[in-house]
């Protein structure tokens, strides 16, 4: 009798970086570098001369924290007695001026996630050269013929890598008709899997993706083609992503389903492997902690270890419960997947 492993793939920023896809880091840099000498590129500079500050996250939790105090009263006190506040060489603006200048560099960070995790057709090549062995792999070492992937990053690398496969990618969305919108049905991730002799991907994008909405006539959650945000759109509400920072309980659909399915399929795991992931969303991590802790977790990344102390650092637990396996590498090497493969067959 052949044994059977439940085994769930996580990616991070890191698994889409050989791929010419930002990490959040890089993201803010290129971001800087585009913005140059403008508004919103001088207060980004100020906000990266802070120290610690080194990524989006950082700057999008500083930016989330300021346009609170848009909807406070203390506006209309700073409206009354102006506060200048001076920056850089000799530069002096009011309080008021930063709070406006601040919520302009909000939205164009926002806007640039859709520039910079725009999918690129011509990664395919690449994207299929890593995760075809990758899927291989799994799927023999689990003897099943699904494989769960979560995801927080908004790209379209595994979709697009199972199209170009000709692999089939449930993602909790059905076609309507003739229509080229997808509608949210969450159902669908339980579909019975009649086809045994290929492999399913069972894909759960825990952060959304650039081409999810909403659509205004009815509420409905929808996925088409274009990837760009839907300001001034008369048939969309809004985009369906959480952005770097934003740290809220996704009580929303579509993002509560998605989490409760990482809930459930992380506790029936016997291996959860996380490539490229940094563990900085506590509501996720809260997840992981909260389960029986029976099951293997192994860490891939350049700074794995180092990851896995800043951990232990915060939370002891990590490692009298859980005891993570490191693999310091970077994804998308041929050693890497052998380094996964052995892991999984020594424990």
């Amino acid at each position: 009798m052949k044994l059977v492993r439940r085994i769930i793939l996580f990616l991070g920023a890191g698994a889409s970086a050989p791929f010419g896809y930002p990490t959040t880091q890089k993201f803010i840099n290129e971001l800087k570098d585009n913005l140059g000498s403008d508004v919103e590129g001088k207060f980004l500079s100020y906000l990266l001369d802070i120290k610690g500050f080194t990524d989006v996250e950082h700057v999008l939790e500083l930016l989330d924290l300021l346009q609170s105090i848009n909807r406070h009263p203390v506006k209309d006190f700073l409206r009354t007695y102006p506060t200048h506040l001076r920056f850089g060489a000799g530069e002096s603006i009011s309080f008021l001026e930063m709070l406006d200048g601040m919520e302009k560099l909000r939205d164009r960070i926002q806007s640039d996630v859709f520039r910079q995790y725009e999918f690129d057709p011509t990664t395919i090549g690449p994207i299929t050269q890593v995760y075809s062995p990758l899927v291989e792999m799994l799927s023999l070492l689990s003897n099943y013929k699904e494989i769960p992937i979560f995801t927080t990053n908004y790209d379209r690398v595994i979709e697009e890598f199972c199209r170009s496969n000709k692999l089939t990618c449930i993602d909790g969305f059905k076609r309507t008709g003739g229509s080229e919108e997808f509608e949210w049905n969450p159902e669908d991730f339980n579909r019975e899997i009649t086809d045994t002799s290929e492999t399913t991907i069972k894909l759960f994008k825990l952060h959304g993706s650039l081409n999810w909405r909403i659509r205004k006539s009815d509420n409905t959650i929808v996925k088409i083609p274009p990837e760009e945000r839907t300001r001034g759109s008369r048939r969309y509400e809004k985009n369906l992503v959480i952005y770097p920072a934003e740290k809220l309980k996704p009580e929303n659909e579509p993002f509560r389903t998605l989490h409760e399915f990482f809930r459930s399929e992380f506790i029936k795991s016997d291996y959860a492997i996380f490539v490229g992931f940094s563990f900085r969303d506590e509501y996720l991590n809260s997840l992981i902690m909260s389960s029986s802790g029976k099951n293997k977790i192994i860490i891939v990344s350049p700074r794995a270890t180092e990851l896995l102390k800043r951990l232990l650092s915060v939370r002891p637990i990590w490692h009298t419960e859980r005891n993570p396996i490191t693999i310091d590498r970077s994804f998308g090497e041929v050693e890497t997947l052998n380094e996964i493969e052995k892991t999984i067959l020594k424990h």
